[in-house]
This record gives structure tokens, sequence and C-alpha cells, in this order.
């Protein structure tokens, strides 16, 4: 359904498909929170989440502090998470390439940035585990036929 050239599509660190299917209670409840959106007052936060300002100033925080280096089990969960992905293309005799080395960079930025957020100095094999899932899903919905969901 995307219309992107596959050397385009190949720069993006992770890519979802967003499906439109109706849902009563889903489109309830995000219909909900898009009024809510515009009916509560914005200039606090409330329910548990932080105001935009804090948001903003956490990253720029996070952004100048912490630059977390990989530990040596996450080096080796990168590598064999990208070797599984390369072997995806070579299930049923088929030859499609299904990871190349951009996305092994993605999940290493995506793995930092995971660390990063918890303002952590190490990337362990958590966070490579999470940017792994994070692909992988994103991944699957591309591939994956609405009709014989295969």
């Amino acid at each position: 359904n995307i219309k992107l050239p596959p050397t385009l599509l190949s720069r993006f660190d992770l890519i979802y498909l967003i499906l439109d299917k109706p849902d009563i209670n889903r489109d309830r409840r995000l219909a909900k929170h898009l009024v809510g959106l515009y009916f509560k007052d914005r200039s606090g936060a409330g329910g548990g989440t932080f105001s935009n300002k804090v948001l903003a100033e956490y990253i720029a925080y996070a952004r100048r502090t912490c630059f977390p280096k990989l530990t040596e089990g996450a080096m080796k969960r990168l590598v064999d998470g990208y070797v599984e992905m390369r072997q995806v293309g070579a299930i049923g005799g088929k030859k499609t390439i299904t990871a190349t080395t951009r996305q092994l960079e993605s999940l290493i930025r995506i793995s930092e940035a995971l660390a990063r957020m918890k303002l952590s100095g190490t990337v362990t094999e958590a966070e490579v585990a999470e940017a792994l899932r994070l692909m992988n899903s994103g991944h699957r919905e591309m591939m994956t036929d609405d009709i014989t969901m295969l």
C-alpha cells in the first residue's frame, strides 16, 4: 500500500502501517480522547502524564548528558538479531533481502535511544530485544496480507 520506492523506504528506521478498521469500542475511546484534548485545560499535565515543557526539558537533558555504549551482550544480540532478520528472506527457497546494514544501524540507534530514555550509560540486551521487537512488528504488519493474514 505504500507507494514509495524500496530505496527510499530503506532509509526509515521503523515503518508501521496504521490500519483504520472500524471497532466501536476503540472508536469511542479515540473520539473521547480527541474531544478531551480540546475540552480540557492544556496548560498543565494530568493523570500521570508530563507537561510538554517537562518532557522537552527531559529530552534535552538526555541528549546533552547521556551517551550509552553497547555492552558485550547487546552487541551479540544485535548480531544475532540481524542474522535472523536476514534469514527470513531465505525461508521457502526465496532469496528476498529482508534486512540490510541500514536496518542494523537502525537497530543500534533505536537501542541507544531506548537506553537514553532511561538515562542509562549502557545499552543492554533488553533494549536490543525491544528494538528488535519494534522493527519485527513493523515488518510483520507490512508483510501480512489483510485478507489471508499470511
